[in-house]
């Protein structure tokens, strides 16, 4: 988004320079800076109602409400409801996911065991480097059956959202 906002605005710097340096040759009139910078942020924001981009960055996001430019949002997605249950019996349940900020890029994995109580009894998070969200889900389903066995959870009941990982651990 913000790249086409910053060609034009580049253009825009020029053609107001220009303008304002003619206006002050040939007609004697002198314009302040600050006018002159106001008139330009205020032609960026126009700019960037053509240009209904999606933010892409946290620079953006910070940067866009400065200069006042129009930002584009994402449409939002579906809200699902997820719910957690508790396990039975001597069952320990372990709750694990990974994921990386970008794919591939720096990724972590984390699980939490709890007992039938819902307690929390245990937790760990390890951070990846460089990985898919691929192997940071298997990743943190393998980190925590080695913490499971170290722990000597005898029934541990597993969970995750990595239904890619799931056919390749049947098979």
């Amino acid at each position: 988004m913000l790249e086409d906002i910053w060609m034009e605005g580049l253009i825009l710097v020029a053609c107001k320079l220009w303008l304002s340096r003619n206006l002050a040759c040939f007609e004697g009139v002198r314009q302040c800076s600050q006018g002159i910078l106001m008139r330009m942020v205020n032609d960026m924001r126009d700019i960037s109602l053509w240009h209904p981009g999606i933010i892409s960055s946290i620079n953006e996001l910070e940067f866009t409400p400065r200069f006042h430019l129009n930002r584009g949002y994402r449409k939002s997605p579906t809200i699902k409801q997820v719910l957690w249950t508790k396990s039975f019996g001597r069952w320990v349940k372990l709750n694990v996911d990974g994921s990386s900020f970008g794919n591939p890029g720096p990724a972590s994995a984390g699980g939490i065991f709890r007992n039938a109580n819902g307690e929390v009894i245990a937790m760990f998070s390890a951070y990846i480097r460089l990985a898919t969200n691929y192997i940071a889900d298997f990743t943190a389903l393998m980190i925590g059956l080695q913490h499971a066995s170290e722990f000597d959870f005898t029934n541990p009941w597993m969970e995750c959202d990595w239904t890619a990982g799931v056919p390749s651990l049947l098979s």
